[in-house]
């Protein structure tokens, strides 16, 4: 994790020495979909489309979250 990660650094005297401690990190997460495995159309609905930007996602289908993914209706098609 990142903060292990720093303090690992630290260590090997990597960060110059001052008064505190600070911490760094970046952590990102992609869904990839295969649209030959997935249809569009069978993609399960939103269950909350509030901006242009959600609707026009739920008119693609793709979900919109990791918790999304854990509708029945994407079992056996995540990997």
């Amino acid at each position: 994790n990142e903060e292990m990660r720093t303090r690992q650094l630290s260590g090997q005297n990597i960060f110059r020495e001052t008064n505190g401690w600070a911490a760094f990190g970046y952590r990102s997460r992609r869904v990839v979909i295969n649209t030959n495995f997935v249809a569009e159309r069978r993609a399960p609905p939103r269950l909350e489309a509030e901006s242009a930007q959600k609707r026009a996602e739920t008119v693609l289908g793709a979900p919109a979250s990791l918790l999304e993914l854990t509708n029945e209706i994407w079992r056996g098609k995540v990997a």
